[in-house]
């Protein structure tokens, strides 16, 4: 059975490319345009909403409420819309951060907020978050977009969390490099101030474009579509969030990741540097730090089973001095910030 989508933004870009292609694929779509008399003829069988997402809260989740109206349920919500604020941080504006926040972060939360309590009741429902590679792995001028790219991808890695327990899902949508009118946008929004006092980002848009276009590192928007439509019908395998899109996101990414490694090798504490290539740490799923704790604890016992002792047997206080606590056969030693939650390595677990 075809599934209903709502896709905000859709009067261009990637919104416009993903609602063609799946009402090609027979499913029924409501779009959302802050004008929708501007939506192309191209989306004539999808229904329109009328949306902002700098509206106040209210009356985005009215917005919300009356796309679900529109075929009786959505089974699929790709929350696209959005846009890039251009701008070294030291002259951008403290209202146009906020708009920029409103637009990409608070005003997906307040669609998101409206339509979890319809999809609970149906026991499913799947939520792309778009975000960017921005989010990860991002570049200047554009700190402010970055930030909010990064806001939403932290409260998508919540949001999944929350609602799996519902039968709902939430992805985080992490496009790279798309020819799409993202860029012409950005540019729209540089301040003519930064050209004196940061020159080399002047026409930066323009040289992201030919360079990503002179490397090959263009994304295709068919491709995209059709990604998110095989996840909509066949869901990543759980715990796998993002869904990374386009030639340059994964080595983006993976290039991030190989800098976040050396940082972390470079600056662990000696005495806890060895657990970092230690693949027998067990840290649970819900990185609850009892849960990492105890797995601390399973290392240190004697005999092939390590079974691990319960939870009571230890306690940790946290306070800023030294100390060590003695509970059960465990004596817990304690310095500045345990390293199960912090980067200052401080617990140990022994045997009396």
């Amino acid at each position: 059975m075809s599934k209903i989508w709502l896709i905000t933004g859709a009067n261009s870009g990637l919104g416009l490319a993903l609602a063609k292609y799946v009402l090609a694929k027979g499913c029924k779509v409501v779009v959302t345009a802050r004008d929708t008399a501007k939506l192309p003829s191209s989306l004539s069988a999808a229904k329109a909403v009328a949306l902002d997402l700098n509206w106040p809260d209210e009356r985005i989740k009215a917005a919300g409420v009356e796309a679900w109206k529109a075929y009786g349920h959505i089974d699929v919500v790709a929350n696209n819309a959005g846009y890039s604020l251009t701008g070294p941080v030291e002259i951008l504006r403290a209202d146009d951060i906020q708009a920029q926040f409103k637009s990409n972060v608070f005003g997906q939360l307040s669609l998101i907020q409206a339509l979890i309590p319809l999809m609970r009741e149906r026991g499913s429902g799947i939520f792309y978050n778009f975000s960017s590679i921005a989010g990860f792995a991002g570049n200047s001028p554009f700190g402010a977009y970055n930030a909010s790219k990064a806001a939403l991808e932290a409260f998508t890695e919540a949001l999944t969390k929350e609602i799996v327990p519902f039968g709902l899902r939430a992805y985080i949508v992490e496009p790279g490099f798309f020819p799409t009118n993202f860029l012409t946008m950005a540019k729209s929004t540089e301040n003519e101030a930064f050209k004196t006092l940061y020159p080399q980002f002047e026409g930066i848009t323009e040289k992201y474009h030919a360079i990503h276009v002179k490397d090959g590192q263009v994304g295709d928007v068919d491709k995209l579509s059709a990604r998110l439509f095989e996840v909509s019908e066949k869901p990543l395998a759980e715990g796998w969030t993002r869904i990374p899109l386009g030639p340059d996101c994964g080595q983006r990414l993976l290039a991030k990741l190989d800098v976040i490694r050396e940082n972390v090798e470079g600056t662990y504490p000696p005495p806890f540097a060895h657990l970092i290539n230690d693949p027998k740490r067990g840290v649970h799923p819900d990185f609850g730090v009892g849960s990492r704790i105890r797995s601390a604890a399973s290392r240190i016992q004697p005999g092939p089973s390590r079974i691990r002792p319960p939870p009571s047997r230890f306690h940790v206080i946290f306070s800023s001095n030294s100390e060590t606590l003695s509970r059960g056969n465990y004596i817990v030693s304690r310095s500045l910030m345990c390293y199960l939650c912090g980067p200052s390595c401080g617990i140990r677990l022994e045997r009396r």
